[in-house]
């Protein structure tokens, strides 16, 4: 009797051990901001250091650098040999920009900010619509699970990076984005759609404008946005992607999407809803 209660004993503890198992991993916490601090307008700086490069963008003899989640750089380029950092566009959440016109387009975390850069010395932000990408989330380093978000804290901002341990019949909540790390950019890709008034942008961009229409890779949609109205944006129809897209391209009436497996097309005959035409892989 004495061993029945031995071996039973064993295994209650047994299994009260296996109940608390944990394994300890690093990943991303969220870091918040409340809507009015977020959404403070965009302000040009002096000029700052570069840190972290991000998508590159070309424009009459100036090049414009994002530094991801934190704003642009403005370099004058007129002499290559000699470029000038002229000052820095604090817009908190860049990640991208496209230009047409006098008008700068910046996707900053959820909202789309209009910067009027008729004065490349004196840049004004004219337009912002919120939660235009509400899904958006800062770019991450390394390719750490998250922690739950909870928007009613705020918008996530940026990521911590802590140790946290689990029930190991638990499972990490993945918000975040892959291969974020290879975001840095230092090639360009060239365009001569909408002739002058539309830029270059670098290799990895995630927007990009062919005649009236921003289109805009956000997650798994193609987003067209009608600016013939430069300060009223009018979204289209949003395009379903089945790959996951890390750049975009224009030329003539399609768009080239380059994927980590491949490259899709889109035509624009109906620019407003763009349509798939094919893929390579």
């Amino acid at each position: 009797m004495k061993r029945i209660a031995f071996i039973a004993l064993a295994i209650v503890l047994m299994t009260s051990c296996k109940d608390k198992a944990y394994h300890k991993y690093k990943c991303y916490e969220p870091v918040y901001s409340d809507a009015e601090t977020f959404r403070t307008p965009a302000n040009f700086e002096s000029s700052k250091t570069i840190s972290q490069n991000g998508n590159i963008y070309f424009k009459d003899n100036y090049l414009f650098v994002v530094e991801p989640n934190k704003g642009i750089h403005f370099i004058d380029n007129n002499n290559p040999e000699n470029p000038i950092n002229t000052g820095f566009l604090n817009v908190k959440g860049t990640s991208g920009l496209a230009i047409k016109g006098n008008y700068l387009y910046i996707t900053a975390l959820v909202d789309l900010v209009i910067v009027d850069v008729s004065s490349f010395a004196n840049p004004v932000e004219v337009k912002r619509v919120e939660e235009a990408f509400p899904m958006a989330l800062p770019l991450m380093a390394k390719n750490y699970p998250t922690k739950t978000i909870d928007k009613s804290l705020g918008i996530v901002v940026d990521w911590k990076v802590v140790e946290t341990k689990e029930d190991v019949n638990e499972s990490p909540v993945w918000t975040g984005c892959w291969n974020c790390e290879t975001f840095a950019l230092n090639s360009f890709t060239s365009s001569t759609v909408g002739g002058g008034s539309v830029g270059t942008s670098g290799s990895y961009a995630q927007m990009t404008i062919l005649g009236d229409y921003l289109y805009v890779i956000d997650n798994w949609q193609l987003r067209p946005f009608d600016i013939s109205n430069p300060t009223n944006p009018n979204e289209g129809e949003p395009s379903y992607l089945s790959w996951d897209v890390e750049t975009i391209f224009p030329y003539e009436n399609y768009l080239y999407m380059g994927t980590t497996t491949g490259m899709m097309i889109y035509n624009t005959t109906n620019p407003s809803a763009p349509q798939w035409e094919g893929a390579i892989s």
